[in-house]
């Protein structure tokens, strides 16, 4: 009879540490797999922001790029357009006057519209007059350097 309960009590020994380890088994299973879809459901979610953020970072960055642009070209155009204010050399021009006497009285007008009208950081290392059959009237050129170095008509 004591070997019989000695049996028995070591069977459900046997049966409640089973158990136990089901049980525990049961929750590292569910703790794992509640991890794991917590996982990949944040990776799916911080990914899609990431994207989000970096296509607004790079759109707002060409939008401010662009607007740059616009505005620099702009500046130029203007400021090149203003060499049409010079009445005295288009009405030279119209008349089809000597290079001789456009050159002697318009020497320095590409000088002073280079140094006057564009700052450095406008990038204007030259800029030359031509009359309308393409002889030159005035020059102006930043540097005359092996980096800088230009013809005298282009």
């Amino acid at each position: 009879m004591k070997d019989h309960q000695k049996e028995k009590s070591k069977k459900r020994l046997e049966l409640n540490l089973k158990m136990r380890v089901k049980i525990l088994i049961l929750c590292l299973g569910l703790t794992l797999f509640a991890l794991i879809l917590q996982t990949i459901l944040f990776e799916n979610s911080s990914s899609g922001l990431i994207y989000n953020q970096a296509k607004a970072e790079s759109f707002a960055s060409l939008q401010n790029m662009q607007n740059e642009i616009y505005i620099f070209v702009k500046n130029m155009e203007s400021n090149m357009i203003e060499i049409y204010s010079e009445k005295d050399l288009i009405q030279g021009l119209k008349n089809k006057e000597k290079i001789e006497k456009l050159r002697t009285d318009y020497y320095r007008l590409a000088y002073n519209f280079g140094t006057s009208h564009f700052a450095t950081t406008d990038g204007v290392v030259a800029m030359y007059l031509y009359n309308p059959r393409h002889e030159i009237i005035s020059t102006y050129r930043r540097a005359v350097t092996p980096k800088h170095n230009y013809q005298t008509d282009i």
